[in-house]
């Protein structure tokens, strides 16, 4: 993604299909980038509540003010999961990431993430479950917090002094 471009601080990428914004990302255990559709609150909770097929598998993604975090372990073997409390125009969702096989969330879920803003990557693969949380971007770390951006990532921000 172009630096340059007026998208790219939101984290945002080229238009889909539908003329819809999109954001690229690559899912876990995948190497193909995919564009991941950008949704309002409003679309969120429209696909939310539409019936989905036993085969079907949903990705979106949402530009969002995160109120609260809460990280916590479960189970006998100490499984992470980390609940996310998001503010997207003034509608608020709750959002879990759980840990994957290695019973470990990926670091971004290990750092300050409440007062961010960020792009976060959305899942729903199973009609009985609700919509997990596959990845967080940060645009906007909170106040006073370092967000550390992992080295597989590539961070499209301008941290130079230039003006």
């Amino acid at each position: 993604m172009n630096p340059a471009d007026p998208t790219a601080p939101l984290g945002i990428g080229n238009l889909g299909p539908s003329g819809m914004a999109t954001v690229p990302w690559v899912p876990r255990r995948s190497s193909r980038m995919i564009d991941v559709e950008v949704v309002t609150a409003s679309r969120f909770e429209y696909i939310d509540s539409k019936p989905m097929n036993d085969d079907q598998n949903i990705t979106v993604a949402m530009v969002a003010y995160i109120e609260d975090q809460r990280v916590w372990s479960y189970g006998d073997e100490n499984r992470e999961a980390c609940e996310l409390q998001l503010d997207v125009e003034g509608a608020r969702f709750k959002v879990i990431r759980w840990a994957g096989k290695d019973r470990k969330l990926p670091e971004i879920f290990k750092q300050e993430l409440k007062g961010a803003i960020a792009t976060v990557i959305l899942n729903k693969w199973d009609p009985s479950r609700p919509f997990g949380i596959e990845d967080v971007r940060v645009i906007t770390p909170p106040l006073g917090a370092v967000v550390e951006v992992p080295e597989d990532e590539e961070s499209t921000a301008d941290t130079s002094d230039e003006g």
